[in-house]
């Protein structure tokens, strides 16, 4: 690079800065491509605020302006602001045109009446081709076509066709300045009706768009801009390019515009001289070279419009255009990047770095995607986005971060507070010492007391809030936090995968942040491994921690909304909302998977440190009135500060957001509730509480079964099919007896209830599920949970809580001991709380009482009490389980025997029989019929030998038995995969015919499907030789069947 910085230190060695606004010369080192040495070329730019004494000729506009009904709402705003706005900056000659059904000339005066809205139809077709006549018939060198539309063509004709024969006629300048009404705008139109008409200013926007009646004003503001810019005209004694690598050139321009010159600034700035009229206009004596943001706000944008023109008029994109533009900015921004430097100032500069390079890419990628794949885009709204924001100058201010009652005045009011505690704070924190390596980031080394102390630290708080949460250093334990709506909602509910350890315990959000923006994040979660063979460095957020030697002076600013922002958005991955309670939960949560996971016992030196880093930082909250509040309820009324929502307590409603919350707070207060008469109790409650809530939605129908006893569900599944198998060989229910009295299967389970009635009363008082004493299934205890109200905290934790509690820390190294010098809970009082009979009563209670508020304030039983409780429940859930499980697996095997013996009966064919048969053996069967009575009593189908209404399959017990629910017997057969549909139709109609033939069609289905009935697929099996032995044998029957006739 230091050819580049050859050929900047000549750009910056020409001249001295003056202060007019005249025509300017920019330096562009400029590369092909990444192989090609770089070299000097120039810029030469007109600025838009240019002075003239002329209005740059004759002009002849025309106004053609919609006026039907669809455009009715916007009217008044589209006449007032006209007749305001644009009408006085119009010279020369002016024709106002309308166009609804029809284009009418309304006037040669520039300005709109009321009387010329006439809400008719759309037809820009017409429209369109008025202003081409009107062009070519005119007789001024400069034209202007104004076109205001929502573009609802609906006449005939195409206005693309009329589109295809605009052209601008030789040795004329026309500007085109359309503009969009309404979100149906057709964006297509406008832009190919600009390229094919528009040769004036390059420096014009594309499009105008106002989506809402609101920016109508605002829209003709631009477009007066824009025709006040394009009608200065200037000479240049050297032509230009508008664009690189293209072979025409120019000898005008106008303000706004940029000329390319392959040659270097000072050769350019020499020899070049512009000239207005017969006026000499003088260039600005420095030569500024074309940094980043000058290329990408205001160079580029014109370079894609021009592009995006050529396109439309099929003339092409210049080879290697996009490359090269690449190359231009590639090689500027490396020149301007900064080194990495722990500096506010320094981090400031790269971000606006980066922003640039954000912007340069998404103009880049928009660019290409409307040249050549426009069908991408799914409607005409993102394609006017994608052209607006990549060739439109300076339409698109910076649009703070609006977030849900916290927008932007809000954020300035913060910022200000912050800047009064700060000042008020300013010697204290100056006087701080400097945060020890272990406080500090593990990857940058820098830190949030180190922000501070830098005296660039006001610059960063004038950032918009986005900036400042990427910028500003907020550092603390690196954690694993999937990102759910839960604790977005409730940060107290929050699940903590994983805490880093060494050598990553302190980092900083603005590792997590680079690295996403280096890498995409693997999941929606937005995590990064900090080291890829090691699964404990994965992380996604930071839990703000504040060293123990700067709490006190830093209390009333962490406290301000300013720090909770950037809490909230380490914490919870959303810049979106500001939560006061999140960095206390967050630091309880750490805490108690931190206790959990690293029992006091055997905890090493950098757990203590987390630990009494976790409760310092904590103790900065204590003092606000909420937790004043909670923590004397705790005290005094531990049952009120366990509700998820209290009565008011002192004037205030507590809530209990989780078990976390009090279980952390007891934690962190306990010198204070050791004073407490009964902290037993406060144990014992927090348990109870616990269960309620991970037992409010159980919706098992036998819990204390669950809960309260050694049996499992396999156990208890065993036992009932023991009883079932007993059951079942006592009543003596056979298949064949079954299927004799069952008809249908919707019959079996009724007849089964009947004969099991009094077999299952007997069962259900003479067989128990239940142990002669209560034994509680810890291993179901322990899974319990409830993350929306209990927190990710489980039994196992609430254990390792009380240990911790009742714990006699030794002093560590890092301080006074973090616990005090005796515990809060004695060892007796924790084990007696986590006894079996406790825990009993703890169960009952919790499914007595499902709500929070009832549970805690009844009076929770004695173990003896709870126990005869507990049994009589137990009994009763007995009874129920027999009821609802025995029963149904009964009635289940009841149904499985008749289907069975169905089956088997009905393997043979259904017989094809003659009248006169079916009346012998009808009336053997002990049916009343006879050759009179047979149609009143069968349903029968002369051709198929078959009735409608009985069974044909002579083994079946209910053979040739009329019965009107026939069709309820036959289902059970019919339902199977390969049951021969069709079978009696197609042999019966073809018994001598080819049986193969029959075979195919039967298995295909070819025949089936008939009377609104659903085709059943294909039998399924590759083996069709009981089917070919069903059509033999049946065959057969029918031929001896029609001999008998």
């Amino acid at each position: 690079m230091s050819g580049v910085k050859t050929l900047l230190k000549r750009v910056f060695s020409l001249g001295s800065k003056h202060e007019m606004a005249r025509p300017e010369i920019h330096g562009l080192v400029v590369a092909v491509n990444a192989e090609q040495k770089p070299t000097l070329h120039s810029i030469l730019s007109i600025p838009s605020t240019m002075t003239s004494t002329s209005r740059g000729g004759d002009y002849y506009s025309i106004v053609m302006v919609d006026v039907s009904g669809s455009m009715s709402n916007v009217w008044p705003e589209v006449k007032e602001n006209w007749n305001r706005i644009l009408a006085p900056c119009l010279n020369g000659t002016t024709d106002i045109f309308t166009f609804g059904t029809e284009v009418r000339f309304r006037r040669s005066q520039p300005t709109l009446e009321n009387s010329d809205f006439d809400c008719s139809a759309t037809n820009l077709t017409d429209a369109l081709k008025m202003i081409n006549l009107k062009i070519h018939q005119s007789k001024e060198a400069n034209c202007r076509v104004f076109l205001i539309t929502d573009g609802a063509h609906n006449c005939e004709g195409s206005p693309a066709s009329e589109i295809d024969n605009l052209r601008v006629p030789p040795g004329k300048t026309v500007e085109v300045y359309l503009l969009g009404v309404g979100y149906s705008f057709p964006v297509q139109y406008s832009v190919d009706i600009r390229s094919k008409l528009h040769n004036g200013s390059a420096s014009c926007p594309t499009l105008f768009w106002s989506r809402e009646n609101l920016e109508m004003a605002k829209k003709m503001t631009e477009i007066s801009q824009e025709v006040t810019k394009g009608s200065l005209k200037f000479k240049v004694s050297i032509p230009g390019k508008i664009i690189p690598l293209i072979e025409e050139t120019k000898g005008d321009v106008r303000c706004g515009e940029f000329l390319y010159y392959e040659m270097e600034p000072e050769q350019l700035k020499s020899s070049l001289i512009i000239t207005e009229l017969e006026s000499k206009i003088p260039i600005e004596d420095v030569v500024n070279l074309a940094d980043a943001k000058f290329l990408v706000s205001k160079l580029f944008k014109q370079w894609n419009a021009v592009i995006l023109q050529r396109h439309r008029n099929k003339l092409g994109v210049p080879n290697g255009f996009f490359e090269m533009m690449q190359s231009i900015f590639d090689l500027q921004i490396r020149e301007i990047d900064p080194p990495a430097n722990s500096q506010l100032k320094d981090r400031l500069g790269r971000k606006n770095i980066k922003q640039i390079q954000l912007d340069f890419s998404t103009l880049m990628n928009q660019s290409r995607s409307i040249i050549s794949v426009e069908s991408k885009y799914k409607n005409e709204l993102e394609l006017a986005e994608a052209i607006l924001k990549s060739t439109v100058q300076s339409r698109y201010d910076d649009r703070l971060l609006k977030i849900k009652g916290h927008g932007d005045s809000e954020w300035e009011s913060d910022t200000l507070e912050m800047k009064k505690v700060y000042e008020s704070l300013r010697k204290e924190i100056e006087a701080l010492p400097q945060p020890e390596p272990d406080d500090c980031c593990r990857v940058l080394m820098n830190s949030f007391i180190g922000d501070l102390k830098d005296p660039n630290f006001f610059d960063v708080l004038k950032e918009n809030k986005m900036e400042f949460l990427t910028t500003m250093t907020f550092t603390g334990i690196p954690i694993l936090a999937p990102v759910k709506d839960s604790a977005q909602i409730n940060p107290w509910t929050m699940y903590i995968k994983n805490i880093c350890v060494s050598p990553f315990e302190i980092l900083s959000q603005r590792v997590i942040e680079s690295a996403l923006a280096v890498e995409a994040a693997s999941s929606s979660d937005k995590e990064i491994r900090l080291q890829k063979d090691n699964p404990n460095s994965v992380c996604n957020a930071i839990v703000p921690i504040i060293p123990k030697e700067h709490c006190k002076t830093l209390e009333r600013l962490v406290r301000t909304n300013v720090f909770s922002i950037g809490a909230t958005f380490c914490i919870l991955k959303n810049a979106l909302i500001v939560d006061h309670s999140c960095h206390l939960a967050a630091l309880g949560c750490v805490w108690l998977k931190t206790i959990q996971d690293y029992p006091a016992e055997n905890r090493p030196e950098f757990i203590k440190k987390r630990l009494c880093d976790v409760e310092e930082t904590s103790k900065i909250y204590l003092s606000r009135n909420t937790i004043v509040n909670y923590v004397s309820a705790l005290q005094k009324q531990p049952a009120l500060a366990l509700m998820t929502e209290s009565e008011a307590y002192q004037g205030s409603v507590l809530r209990c957001e989780s078990i976390v919350k009090p279980a952390f707070l007891t934690g962190l207060v306990k010198d204070q509730l050791r004073a407490s008469e009964n902290t037993s109790l406060l144990l014992k409650l927090i348990l109870v509480e616990f269960l309620g809530r991970c037992l409010t939605s159980y919706s098992s129908k036998c819990p204390y079964m669950d809960l309260t006893t050694s049996l499992t569900d396999e156990t208890r599944e065993t036992k009932v099919d023991e009883i079932s198998t007993i059951l079942l060989e006592k009543v003596q229910l056979s298949g064949a007896e079954l299927l004799a009295k069952c008809y249908a299967r919707q019959d079996v389970e009724k007849f089964a209830q009947e004969k099991l009635a009094n077999a299952l009363k007997d069962a259900i008082e003479n067989n128990s599920l239940l142990p002669q004493d209560l034994e509680l299934n810890m291993n179901k205890i322990e899974r319990l949970r409830h993350s929306g109200s209990a927190g990710h905290v489980g039994w196992q934790g609430l254990v390792a809580w009380a240990n911790e509690l009742a714990y006699d820390h030794s002093p560590v190294p890092h301080g006074p001991p973090p616990h005090g010098p005796s515990p809060l809970f004695s060892r007796a009082q924790v084990d007696e709380a986590f006894s079996a009979p406790m825990v009993c009563s703890y169960v009952h209670h919790a499914l007595e009482y499902r709500q929070s508020r009832e549970r805690m304030k009844k009076e929770l039983l004695g173990p003896a009490e709870a126990r005869d409780a507990i049994f009589t429940k137990l009994a009763n859930e007995q009874d129920y389980y027999l009821k609802n499980v025995l029963l149904p697996k009964l009635l289940k095997s009841t149904v499985q025997r008749w289907e069975a013996e169905y089956d088997e009966v009905h393997k043979a064919v259904a017989v094809p029989l003659s009248r006169l048969e079916i009346i012998q053996r009808a009336v053997a069967l002990g049916v009343n019929v006879n050759e009179q009575n047979f149609d009143q009593i069968y349903k029968y189908r002369e051709n198929v030998r078959m009735c409608r209404n009985c069974c044909h399959v002579e083994k079946c017990p209910h053979f040739l038995k009329p019965n009107a629910r026939f069709n309820c017997h036959i289902e059970t057969e019919r339902k199977q995969a390969d049951y021969p549909h069709t079978l009696h139709l197609l042999v019966s109609s073809d018994s001598a015919g080819n049986q193969d033939q029959l075979v195919e069609k039967i298995a295909n289905r070819s025949a089936a499907g008939t009377r609104a009935r659903k085709k059943p697929p294909p039998i399924p099996s590759d083996d069709l030789s009981l089917l070919k032995l069903q059509v033999e044998h049946l065959a057969q029957a029918y031929i001896r069947s029609a001999v008998v006739v």
